[in-house]
């Protein structure tokens, strides 16, 4: 379970961004439109940490063995291990150019994104973190993905007449739900001529909304500081299906 520390970090000079706005590491401020429409991507973050770290009666969902093993685990066949990889390196760049850093591992990529949104009160900031995995096995590339997320937020706690900063950090070593696999394994898909359609971030909402899939999806998904790139030219075509 992800661990939840509070720690107080009033200062002299500590004080939230005035402006209210979100952006990622190396973006420039979004537009109020943006904004508005983000909030409830970016409060997904906090409200995951908020229930985990409050659910000493009731367990949260957790994702059973077969789920994690048909969520974290894709078999591609007709296919090499440098186009797997080179499509998963598109997913991310597609969602965030700016701000994947991207580095090739002895057994495949790690892809890392640093995020942060600010409010009038409170503030995120996060790192995203992908580590994927390739291994040719008998004429097919077994991926396999871990997404971990580190998360801080920081509100305004009033205790008498100050607003003291007062920051929560939460660790999710591997996200727990199927949403956000689903997402990312669909462009793969897609890229290696293995799919039809580019899955959205709007279907992909859709998908958590009537509950075909669960979780956040908000590593690829967050409105403020992702891109919901059109569907883009295809690494390999439909016929390696």
């Amino acid at each position: 379970m992800p661990r939840t520390v509070l720690a107080d970090t009033r200062d002299s000079n500590d004080s939230f961004p005035p402006d209210g706005k979100r952006h990622s590491s190396s973006r420039g401020a979004q537009q109020m439109g943006s904004i508005r429409s983000g909030i409830s991507s970016a409060g997904a973050r906090l409200a995951v940490a908020v229930a985990l770290a409050s659910a000493g009666c009731a367990a949260p969902r957790t994702m059973t063995q077969a789920e994690w093993e048909s969520s974290l685990v894709r078999d591609f066949s007709g296919v090499s291990r440098d186009q797997v990889l080179a499509a998963a390196r598109r997913v991310f760049e597609l969602a965030d150019p700016a701000d994947f850093r991207i580095v090739p591992t002895e057994d495949g990529i790690l892809a890392t994104r640093k995020w942060s949104w600010f409010l009038l009160i409170a503030a995120t900031q996060g790192t995203d973190t992908w580590n994927l995995t390739a291994k040719d096995i008998g004429g097919v590339v077994r991926a396999r993905v871990h997404v971990s997320v580190l998360t801080s937020d920081t509100n305004a706690a009033v205790i008498g007449a100050a607003a003291i900063p007062v920051t929560s950090t939460t660790q999710t070593p591997t996200v727990d739900g199927t949403a956000i696999y689903d997402v990312f394994w669909a462009r793969v898909e897609y890229l290696l001529g293995q799919r039809d359609d580019w899955m959205s971030c709007v279907e992909s909402n859709a998908r958590q909304k009537s509950r075909l899939v669960w979780g956040f999806n908000e590593p690829l998904c967050d409105s403020l500081t992702t891109v919901d790139a059109p569907a883009p030219d295809r690494i390999l075509g439909l016929e390696h299906r």
